[in-house]
């Protein structure tokens, strides 16, 4: 993830968009690559000195911006390794100690009235099986500048320029509030694929078909959130690795920026953005998961599927439930969808939807915890509200509640 310093945007006419590079230009190409092969040569090392090597490698070129915000990708593919003895806190615990029980602590010896620095070091060292010279180097171990390069899972040159875009445009709406996305799904089950991966991102959106068989959606961007917005904003970071692989798309989000006039980011398929992983179906949340492990075991007169088919609610809204409950005497489906970030707009919306004639009757699960406002709830025969995992039981007393 870029942060809000190396992100490069443009603003023209009230629109913003994101810097995107040429991920086949050579020069970008050998500067991706002069900075892969400097964190490879830095296994091992200290944080601080791979700091300074790409400070000297920056120098005062006027793409630093550029060449910082690829530093940074690699760094959030890197792993840091504290390298110490013993646990570098407890060392600096017991050392405190030892100094505050007596005369102050000279670090120079033989100053009257002072115990020596090196003799506390000797004394816990004697006392932990360690040399002294071991101890004063783990002291501050665990500082970010002191930790040891571990592993980096180093990308391609090409690779990591593409990443750079996507981050991009990931940095560019994590000031985003309400975002609209038209899509055409080559297939049904891309459309399926895309509102999964959306729910198991928690993320706040309403979807709806179009005449024209394109899919619009409207989406809640972290700025349009009241509360827990860092987390709701790297979720939606994580799903627009999704969008990108879409095949027909665009976005279009309001920025709200301190300071700045108002204005709209735009992205779409035309855009260079590359998706790092396929658009798949296999997108469950482990509330899902748990919730459908207990459903198998007490269905009682019910059968349960995973793969439920889309609903179309008031002839336009679609929704993909995330498990389907059939009663065997009578062949009633009830569908259960449930709900990641909430706001009583949102749940409104969805709920009205069900006030329509519907295919088949929607158990709306909703988590307590992960409110976005501070609003009531609402209150409504489909609505299951939770706190830590939904109650297979009462889930099926909802299910028959809603035949009466």
């Amino acid at each position: 993830m870029l942060s809000g310093d190396l992100l490069m945007m443009t603003r023209r006419n009230g629109i913003a968009r994101p810097k995107f590079v040429n991920p086949t230009q050579a020069n970008l190409l050998e500067r991706a690559k002069v900075l892969i092969d400097l964190v490879a040569s830095q296994l091992g090392r200290p944080r601080a000195e791979l700091d300074a090597a790409i400070d000297e490698l920056v120098g005062d070129e006027a793409s630093q911006k550029l060449t910082r915000g690829l530093a940074k990708l690699l760094d959030d593919r890197s792993e840091w390794l504290v390298q110490a003895p013993a646990d570098p806190v407890e060392l600096r615990r017991r050392l405190f100690e030892a100094s505050a029980s007596g005369e102050p602590v000279s670090t120079v010896p033989g100053v009257p009235g002072t115990r020596f620095r090196g003799d506390l070091l000797g004394a816990l060292a004697e006392e932990l099986g360690i040399t002294a010279e071991a101890i004063d180097e783990a002291l501050y171990a665990d500082l970010p500048e002191a930790m040891l390069l571990h592993h980096c899972d180093l990308p391609t040159p090409h690779e990591l320029l593409t990443e750079y875009n996507l981050a991009s445009a990931r940095g560019a709406l994590l000031r985003a509030g309400a975002m609209e996305l038209t899509f055409r799904p080559r297939h049904p089950s891309e459309l399926r694929a895309l509102l999964r991966a959306l729910a198991f991102h928690q993320l706040i959106f309403t979807a709806k078909l179009l005449p024209d068989g394109a899919v619009w959606l409207l989406l809640d961007g972290p700025a349009s959130i009241f509360a827990t917005s860092t987390r709701y904003g790297m979720e939606l970071s994580k799903a627009l690795a999704v969008i990108v692989g879409l095949a027909e798309w665009s976005l279009s989000a309001e920025l709200r920026e301190p300071g700045k006039p108002s204005a709209k980011v735009q992205l779409s398929d035309k855009d260079p953005l590359e998706a790092p992983r396929r658009l798949k179906g296999a997108w469950v949340s482990e509330e899902v998961n748990h919730l459908a492990a207990q459903l198998e075991a007490k269905t009682n007169g019910w059968e349960l599927s995973r793969e439920p088919d889309l609903l179309v609610l008031d002839g336009q809204t679609v929704v993909v439930p995330d498990l389907l409950l059939t009663e065997r005497s009578t062949g009633r489906r009830v569908g259960v969808e449930v709900i990641g970030y909430w706001r009583r707009s949102s749940l409104e919306r969805r709920l009205s939807s069900l006030g329509k004639r519907a295919p088949m009757d929607l158990i709306v699960c909703v988590s307590k915890r992960l409110a976005a406002d501070k609003e009531a709830p609402l209150e409504h025969p489909n609505l299951l509200w939770f706190t830590g995992v939904i109650s297979a039981k009462s889930l099926l007393e909802k299910a028959k509640a809603l035949a009466r």
